[in-house]
């Protein structure tokens, strides 16, 4: 029975390295500049690992009279495995010329703390 238990304990060891705890070290906050058309729909992307859970989310205010938030949706990995990364994809339509700024915070939703936050540049023209 010892073996069996530490057969278990290995496993589960050797499951969380290899999917929450293998996260990217911490990266200094990013500024991003993208460039779309009027009514062009484009859709930013973040790897994010929602069972350790964090989540990327919109920190700021989106005027949207001239930048459409359309919707966010989560691509799962393709392995099928418990854990692990995802995608989390916003989808934007610009509906007005003119530059936007969309800040995006990475953290645990019952915590104050950030992990990382990424600040996208919106040029519509």
């Amino acid at each position: 029975m010892k073996t069996a238990g530490r057969i278990i304990l290995i496993i589960y060891i050797a499951f969380m390295n290899n999917q929450c705890y293998s996260q990217d070290s911490i990266k200094p906050d990013t500024t991003i500049t993208k460039q779309y058309k009027v009514l062009e729909t484009f859709s930013l992307n973040f790897k994010a690992c929602k069972s350790c859970g964090y989540d990327w989310k919109i920190a700021n205010p989106v005027d949207s009279t001239k930048l459409k938030y359309i919707a966010s949706t989560t691509i799962k990995n393709s392995l099928h495995t418990i854990g692990g990364f995802a995608t989390k994809s916003f989808t934007f339509q610009g509906l007005a010329k003119g530059d936007y700024q969309l800040i995006f915070v990475y953290k645990r939703p019952w915590l104050n703390e950030i992990e990382k936050k990424e600040i996208f540049n919106i040029k519509i023209e």
